[in-house]
């Protein structure tokens, strides 16, 4: 028997993308996260930039920082890294997150 989250990888190796049901208040804990992100992104650079880890592998990558084939063709994206669990490793965390 597959797993929804096994499913989900089957389908975003197979096809790209994955479809997933929200349950149980799913819904409005979406809604709430991307309140949030719009809420983040939507700060001043400088005030972004608070939240950067000295290896850029966590918290926010700015603009460019990532590339695509090369560091000549920079991701034109920014972005927030987050594991659940390791907070520490994102400079002032304690400032954005709220458990």
């Amino acid at each position: 028997m597959l797993t929804s989250a096994t499913q989900a990888a089957g389908d975003l190796l197979r096809d790209g993308y994955a479809r997933i049901t929200l349950r149980d208040g799913g819904e409005r804990l979406l809604h709430q996260v991307l309140g949030a992100s719009r809420q983040f992104f939507g700060r001043p650079v400088g005030e972004k930039e608070r939240y950067v880890a000295v290896d850029f592998n966590f918290g926010y990558r700015p603009l460019g920082r990532e590339f695509s084939v090369s560091a000549e063709r920079p991701d034109l994206n920014d972005c927030f890294t987050l594991w659940h669990d390791r907070l520490d490793l994102i400079p002032n965390s304690a400032e954005i997150y709220r458990s």
